[in-house]
């Protein structure tokens, strides 16, 4: 189909951009879906976590519901509706579909900002600083470019719009934007001397790394940039760019439930401790003490109340969850103390003396 503007004709292959927004719709779906369930895992998995959190993975749910709802109306519009129509109008429904997705992308930078933000001591004071004052600047063209798409009336003029610098300029900010956040917060996840001990794999600790930053993002809105510059009538770039907000909303919410997903939640972290404690006995040199069995001579036994030691290494984060939950004071976590009744089965036992054990000390071991 061809259109004639301002004596300037315009060809558009429609098959190849109807067909590109009907994948676009199809795969946006698809990602909302997910971002539903990846949703109700952290509400479901979260429920300690600041009411800040919530509100925000409530919020990014709603925008993502939304964005949804946006692209299925302009694409009905088009593909039933406008059928076979020379000039289509501009929908209103796509136009704010482009403002949401500035607002969305934006929202989940700012979410992977306030996490870099409770590990700023790591890196120099201008570097959070600097990173808000970018952000701003990337939102700023980001909502200058939506502006101008409602100035738009009719969608042939898409393909001859004056304020084509400003859209080149939004998308490689939001692209530089991207890596700035999610390379600042690798670093700093880096430098963060987490406990490495949950995985000894290579390919898991990478995609941690992936998820946390949120640098996956960038990757992607490079490709974005990249199918632009092939031409916005191509089905990649339609597709992509309608799909570009899920995929950052999805990105967001893997972070907020990574500690679930690689199973590395703290609380779960309570390895079997093993005390051992000396035994003095001025009568036996010999004497042993054993656990969990009966003396087979003897029926003597000793009741000890047995105090366990301090855990407090147990609390050394993972990259899962250091700097989350967001918005909260970090504090010291308090010494972790085990108290529990523990019964000393005393089983004498008649042997040479080695030259390791002195006279009337034996060893109590104690299994909890």
């Amino acid at each position: 189909m061809s259109w004639n503007l301002n004596g300037l004709t315009f060809a558009i292959n429609v098959g190849e951009i109807y067909g590109g927004m009907m994948v676009g719709l199809l795969l946006a779906a698809l990602l909302c879906g997910t971002a539903s369930i990846q949703a109700a895992i952290f509400f479901c998995a979260k429920k300690t976590d600041p009411i800040s959190n919530k509100i925000s993975v409530g919020l990014l749910w709603v925008l993502d519901v939304l964005q949804l709802c946006f692209v299925f109306n302009s694409t009905y519009f088009y593909v039933v509706d406008q059928v076979g129509v020379s000039s289509p109008p501009f929908i209103w429904s796509f136009q704010i579909q482009i403002f949401m997705q500035t607002l969305i992308m934006s929202s989940t930078k700012l979410l992977y900002t306030s996490r870099f933000w409770k590990l700023k001591h790591l890196v120099s004071k201008w570097v959070p600083i600097g990173l808000i004052v970018y952000l701003s600047i990337d939102f700023g063209l980001g909502a200058a470019f939506a502006y101008e798409v409602f100035t738009v009336d009719v969608l042939p003029n898409l393909t001859a719009v004056a304020f084509k610098p400003i859209v080149v300029l939004s998308m490689c900010s939001t692209s530089v934007s991207d890596l700035l956040v999610g390379g600042t917060l690798l670093y700093a996840l880096a430098k963060s001397h987490t406990d490495l001990s949950w995985t000894s794999s290579s390919g898991t600790m990478l995609v941690a790394y992936l998820v946390n930053t949120g640098i996956i993002t960038g990757i992607f809105s490079v490709a974005v940039v990249i199918a632009f510059a092939i031409g916005v009538q191509h089905p990649l770039y339609i597709v992509s760019e309608i799909a570009l907000p899920q995929f950052y909303i999805n990105c967001c919410l893997s972070m907020m439930n990574a500690s679930v997903y690689f199973q590395t939640d703290q609380a779960s972290k309570v390895p079997p401790i093993t005390h051992i404690l000396p035994y003095f006995n001025g009568d036996d040199p010999t004497t042993s003490i054993l656990l969990g069995q009966s003396p087979p001579n003897s029926s003597s036994r000793l009741n000890l109340k047995l105090t366990g030691m301090a855990t407090s290494d147990m609390n050394v984060p993972t990259i899962n969850e250091i700097g989350l939950p967001l918005f909260q004071e970090e504090n010291k976590p308090e010494p972790i103390v085990h108290q529990m009744p523990v019964e000393v089965v005393i089983q004498r036992a008649h042997h040479a003396i080695t030259s390791d054990l002195r006279r009337g000390r034996g060893t109590v071991v104690v299994h909890s």
